[in-house]
């Protein structure tokens, strides 16, 4: 903390740090926020630029600084590490006359300065990670919310950050507390990109056409910023419309030029490389994830994405790179279901059932309502000739996709287990779904071999010896090879 400016035309100064560190430590205090202390900057700070540069010469999680006047003081902070992008500024109304202002200051303390020490100790807990604890922190600010309207904006922007981590997240809370931020300031890039990327973490129809409005509401407002960008990417390559995957690497392009050393955008541009498919893509894809991790050694995604890539070479040598490198991944981010997934699907392609199918239980512990990984499950374990541990898996993947590739993974299992009737009632569901895909190779890829199955459970005959199965296990579908 910094000492406040005094623009109180040559009045006597008042110790406006002084209370507002008194009140921020009773609040980290009080929360049991362990590894935290205030510490006195020894000058005045008088911009973004002063704080920041003193956030880097301190290593301080946050700088407050500020002035004040006859009537009102006004502490702004500056989070160096921040992935919020908190409101600069928070204003404290102390309603008082110039007499009376020492008493208001020094003794009578308004609820505002205790506003601005539990809005801290929320910015704090977000920075940590602890969104349950920095919900709690700012909702006791809300109430009793501070009378400035730009504050209580500051307030809402950081509450919805808080509703949008954690296992308890509440997207639909989120848009609403960043909806209201606009309202009070409709030019904030901040909040358009904010509500943007809840809007595409909800995932409901159309968001995706939310979040990319909201996102070029925010570069339009502010050009100069990578992050909004990297997020409309994001959301072209999720919305996956024509010409969206033209448009997501438009906008990493321009990301990488604002900031050459952007990790979230070379990760998503090899993302992107690795999509296309294209002549000499696999390799730019590479050179883009290892520059991410040069930057980002701990980077967890950049890891999980050059696995991807390892999986795109051919013969065993490229899948145990990829195997490294999804354990790598695992271990900077244990609670990844993606990266167990994908190293389950690798240990398959090398016939290392006990390791695929752990990995592949343990994607699906994580997120047991991936339809995916339980279609997987039930397809693996019929190939290892388990149909009945693999059976559940295929109703919960049915139960949110019943017509889909989850029927071709139940008649699978089904015929494994000798009932031919109900294998054969499922091959031709998944073939009917075959029939209504766009995309021609769909049908050339599953009809021929099915109808043979049928034919053949139908005749009384097991097409499944232990070769067939063996080639049947569960793979990588290679970027840009997803037949259906």
């Amino acid at each position: 903390m910094a000492p406040f400016t005094n623009y109180t035309a040559g009045q006597q100064g008042f110790n406006v740090r002084g209370r507002l560190k008194r009140e921020i430590d009773r609040e980290i205090q009080k929360s049991g926020l362990s590894g935290v202390r205030t510490a006195h900057w020894p000058t005045r700070i008088t911009g973004e630029s002063y704080a920041a540069d003193a956030g880097r010469r301190s290593g301080a999680a946050m700088v407050i600084w500020g002035e004040y006047d006859s009537g009102r003081v006004v502490a702004s902070f500056t989070v160096p590490q921040s992935r919020t992008a908190s409101w600069q500024q928070h204003v404290v109304d102390i309603d008082s006359s110039p007499s009376d202002l020492p008493t208001a200051i020094n003794i009578d303390l308004p609820d505002e300065v205790r506003s601005v020490a539990l809005l801290t100790l929320g910015e704090l807990y977000l920075n940590k990670d602890e969104f349950a604890l920095a919900k709690k922190a700012l909702l006791r600010a809300l109430a009793r919310p501070p009378m400035d309207a730009g504050t209580l904006a500051g307030l809402r922007y950081l509450l919805g950050h808080a509703y949008m981590g954690g296992r308890s997240a509440d997207l639909d809370e989120a848009i609403w507390l960043f909806t209201q931020v606009l309202s009070v300031d409709p030019g904030s890039a901040n909040a358009y990109s904010s509500r943007g990327v809840a809007y595409m973490e909800r995932g409901r129809e159309g968001d995706f056409d939310l979040a990319i409005r909201d996102l070029t509401q925010a570069v339009t407002i502010n050009h100069h910023s990578e992050g909004p960008y990297v997020n409309r990417a994001v959301a072209y390559l999720n919305r996956n419309a024509p010409g969206d995957m033209d448009r997501a690497l438009a906008d990493l392009m321009t990301a990488l030029s604002i900031n050459p050393e952007s990790d979230s955008a070379l990760v998503n541009r090899g993302t992107v490389f690795l999509e296309r498919g294209g002549p000499g893509d696999l390799e730019k894809a590479m050179t883009d994830l290892e520059r991410a991790i040069e930057f980002q050694p701990g980077l967890a995604s950049a890891h999980a994405g050059l696995g991807n890539a390892f999986l795109e070479q051919s013969g065993e040598s490229g899948v145990r790179s990829a195997v490294d490198a999804f354990t790598r991944a695992i271990g900077l981010e244990p609670a990844s279901p993606t990266s167990y997934f994908n190293r389950g699907l690798a240990y398959s392609v090398l016939e290392e059932w006990d390791r695929s199918t752990a990995d592949l239980l343990r994607a699906q512990e994580l997120d047991p309502g991936n339809a995916r990984f339980n279609d997987t499950l039930c397809w693996q374990l019929g190939v290892q000739r388990q149909p009945e541990r693999g059976l559940p898996f295929c109703n919960l993947a049915l139960a949110t996709d019943p017509d889909g590739p989850a029927r071709d993974s139940r008649g699978l299992v089904y015929s494994v287990m000798g009932r031919n009737a109900e294998a054969v009632a499922d091959f031709e569901a998944f073939l009917l779904w075959v029939d209504l895909s766009a995309k021609e190779s769909c049908r050339a890829r599953f009809r021929p071999i099915r109808l043979t199955w049928i034919e053949e459970l139908k005749s009384g005959r097991d097409p499944f010896d232990t070769d067939t199965l063996r080639d049947l296990r569960a793979r990588p579908i290679a970027s840009g090879d997803a037949p259906c």
